[in-house]
């Protein structure tokens, strides 16, 4: 919803789970047509591969394996976190910063709700004394048609539950980088995508310093006229544990090509997925269908 293009307010459901749950909710003001300001439950700063690439953008039937696990040990897999966030747009080049809670959560017990002053403690019993800050930028090279770089860094001076050695929530600073040619499906006949992204933890809970790496390179060929046939290898580095190995491989096929619009409203594909950790392989089939409306 949006007012005279100048303020508006987002709210988003997701009902997946069989539980109505809230996904964004914020409000934002458009200060000119390149600078906005976000505040509430945002999707913030973070890595390219992760909320930046929308489900409808997604190349397979899944975002990359690697940006899963990094959220597994950052904010989460919603991807969002309450704060506010500044983002400036001057079309090839995009910048952002998220100041926001850290916790990457949206509920009473943990994140900073305000029950009320006369409450033994207006934070729910979660006294967090840290912030997190995050900013992202990426930029398209007018001289090479469908490339598109940039990076993203960050760092949470108060941790959450997801970063806990016992009772201890650590502090970390998490980077990475991508550099991608033809960053949506069907966009062109080959492309290649490539990404990176590291956390480092602090020592705590007498267990030290870590850090945790992962890699993921994804290659895609047009095929069939309106299809597209891809290959993902991707390698993590957890914190503490043994390295993990995903190959991806499927194709996909777009009627609404076909027909002349966007690859992305009508979308059919398959898709196999296969995960090693130390030697104990697990294996993935999926088949879905995509429609954007």
């Amino acid at each position: 919803m949006t007012w005279r293009n100048r303020v508006g307010f987002e709210f988003d459901i997701d009902g997946s789970s069989g539980n109505v749950r809230p996904v964004d909710m914020y409000g934002v003001v458009f200060v000119t047509d390149r600078l906005q300001v976000r505040a509430g439950r945002v999707p913030g700063a973070q890595p390219r591969g992760s909320v930046a690439t929308s489900h409808r953008e997604i190349d397979a039937v899944d975002r990359a394996a690697i940006v899963g696990r990094w959220a597994d040990g950052t904010l989460g897999g919603s991807g969002r976190d309450i704060g506010v966030d500044v983002r400036y747009d001057a079309g090839p080049t995009f910048l952002e910063l998220f100041v926001h809670d850290g916790s990457g959560v949206f509920t009473r017990e943990e994140a900073n709700f305000r029950e009320g002053i006369e409450s033994p403690s207006v934070t729910a019993g979660v006294d967090r004394v840290g912030i997190a800050v995050s900013g992202a930028a990426r930029h398209e090279p007018p001289a090479l048609p469908g490339v598109e770089v940039g990076t993203f860094a960050g760092v949470n001076v108060g941790g959450n539950e997801r970063t806990a050695v016992g009772d201890v929530r650590r502090s970390y600073v998490t980077g990475g980088a991508f550099a991608y040619w033809g960053a949506e499906p069907g966009s062109q006949p080959v492309r290649f995508k490539a990404d990176a992204l590291a956390v480092g933890y602090e020592s705590a809970g007498g267990v030290g310093a870590q850090t945790a790496l992962g890699v993921s390179g994804l290659g895609a060929v047009r095929v069939l006229g309106h299809g597209e046939a891809f290959g993902r290898a991707e390698r993590f580095w957890p914190a503490g544990g043994p390295a993990e190995t995903y190959l991806t491989a499927g194709a996909s096929y777009s009627p609404s090509a076909a027909l002349g619009e966007r690859y992305r409203t009508a979308r059919l594909t398959a898709a196999y997925a296969w995960r090693d950790v130390a030697g104990a392989p697990a294996h993935l089939v999926v088949v879905q269908g995509q429609f954007a409306f």
